[in-house]
């Protein structure tokens, strides 16, 4: 290994494994602690364009799971989809190997450098990514670790030479507590991963414990537009920037113009109009995001120029309002979204960009049982301004199935909210010929879902290609 990563933590460390490398909170870390010097090796029970980039770059990925591929492995590192009876777990635990969760590795690698912490239900991928960009485009060289795939990257991770860490931090099981940010950002706040938090009031908590991880020269950059984001403001003991569409933010957008392919607003920052800036992603969501980005930058000492370029440069992150190509002259975009209010965030989106008289076909992936349980009314409400929805079988990632809980369960919700045409469809295929044969020009075709929903969208696409 190099001379950079022989830290304390790491000085008698040389061989990882990864297990489930593959996963979008898996690779990146990957990529940088090769990248540091360690012998990086990964399992996944299937290979995907995610694990050929990583072979591509020097880290050996076996398909599926097996005891001898942890064999010479000093630790082994897990993600949150594996299962604790996988194979390559119990043999390196039956070996004395240390087995550790995917959130203590980054845990420990954000004591490395200055870290900037990206946390919150809805944006952070996004939000990494453009905090990444700015810093990138000012010429700081920073490590970047964030949970998609950044397409200015082509990867969800990079080792920087400089001094900062811009990592996104997820709440889930509350990971993100074994982070130690210096600036700590929250996007949004809601009710998510009922799986592990008991209601909203237990996952607030999470977040406040969060920012008191923040050390008494760091701050908290928070989006204000979310109410629950600004009811956690009177118990911070940290210095506080807020941001938003709100007119008492600290930093706010104005004169806000959205269009298919990006996003114009003014910065007002202390009640100084800074002027103008373009941003290269559609949508108002994404211009708070953008508000997130900039007030990280400024606090920095990043200029407002090279704000600007930063923005208009961005070109987003892999799955998020991604545009997957066209058929029949319908538009097909695919998006993340799997929580009811990004879900519905997506939808607003693409009918702002849609033109008169053009219809949204959706194809839904439910993802987790438990999400789906809690859920289903407000996925359904969320869905029901579409023309048509189809709604696949539960994704379930590391769940198992809970009785009578099913896609059925969003399906009916979707119709009594109002929906024109809504079916359960239960395979990638079905899906796909119903929005081939449906499809006509103008109209816009989304697939939601944190599952492999994107299939669909690809398989149109390349119909289109070939016909």
């Amino acid at each position: 290994m190099n001379g950079e990563s022989a830290v304390p933590m790491f000085h008698k460390i040389h061989r990882i494994h990864m297990v489930g490398i593959g996963g979008s909170g898996m690779s990146g870390i990957a990529e940088v602690l090769h990248s540091l010097g360690f012998a990086v090796t990964g399992s996944d029970k299937v290979l995907s364009p995610v694990t050929a980039r990583l072979e591509s770059i020097g880290i050996p990925v076996a398909e599926g799971h097996d005891p001898d591929n942890v064999r010479g492995a000093q630790v082994v590192v897990y993600s949150s989809a594996v299962k604790a009876d996988n194979p390559e777990l119990l043999a390196a635990q039956a070996g004395k190997i240390p087995v550790i969760e995917r959130s203590e590795m980054l845990g420990e690698l954000t004591r490395m450098r200055f870290t900037i912490g990206i946390a919150g239900t809805h944006g952070k991928t996004t939000t990494t990514s453009m905090v990444g960009q700015l810093l990138t485009h000012a010429g700081m060289a920073p490590t970047i670790i964030v949970g998609g795939i950044t397409k200015s990257l082509g990867s969800s991770g990079i080792l920087g030479k400089g001094g900062y860490f811009v990592v996104e931090a997820d709440e889930y099981a509350r990971t993100f507590l074994r982070m130690f940010p210096t600036i700590g950002v929250i996007t949004t706040l809601e009710a998510d991963h009922l799986d592990c938090y008991r209601d909203l009031a237990d996952i607030e908590s999470a977040f406040k414990a969060y920012l008191e991880r923040l050390p008494f020269y760091g701050v908290a950059i928070l989006g204000i537009d979310d109410p629950n984001v600004r009811a956690l403001i009177p118990s911070i003991r940290r210095r506080v920037v807020t941001y938003g569409f709100a007119g008492d933010a600290d930093v706010r957008a104005i004169d806000v113009h959205t269009w298919e392919k990006g996003s114009r607003f003014t910065v007002v920052a202390d009640g100084e109009d800074l002027g103008e800036v373009a941003l290269g992603v559609p949508g108002r969501h994404n211009v708070q995001n953008a508000l997130a980005a900039i007030v990280v930058a400024r606090d920095l000492g990043v200029s407002l120029q090279q704000i600007r370029e930063g923005l208009e440069g961005f070109s987003g992150v892999n799955r998020r309002f991604q545009t997957r190509g066209k058929i029949h002259g319908a538009t097909i975009i695919d998006d993340f979204a799997h929580h009811p209010t990004a879900v519905r965030v997506t939808l607003d989106t693409a009918r702002t960009m849609a033109r008169e008289g053009a219809r949204l076909l959706v194809a839904f992936q439910p993802h987790l049982f438990s999400r789906t349980r809690d859920m289903y009314k407000e996925f359904g409400a969320a869905l029901a301004m579409a023309e048509l929805v189809l709604v696949l079988d539960i994704y379930p990632s590391r769940e198992t199935p809970i009785e009578g809980v099913t896609s059925g369960l969003v399906a009916e919700a979707c119709s009594r909210a109002g929906a024109k045409d809504v079916r359960e469809v239960h395979s990638h295929e079905e899906a796909t010929a119903i929005l081939r044969d449906s499809a006509r020009d103008g109209d816009i075709i989304l697939t939601i879902g944190a599952g492999d929903i994107w299939k669909v969208g690809t398989a149109l696409a390349e119909m289109e290609e070939t016909s």
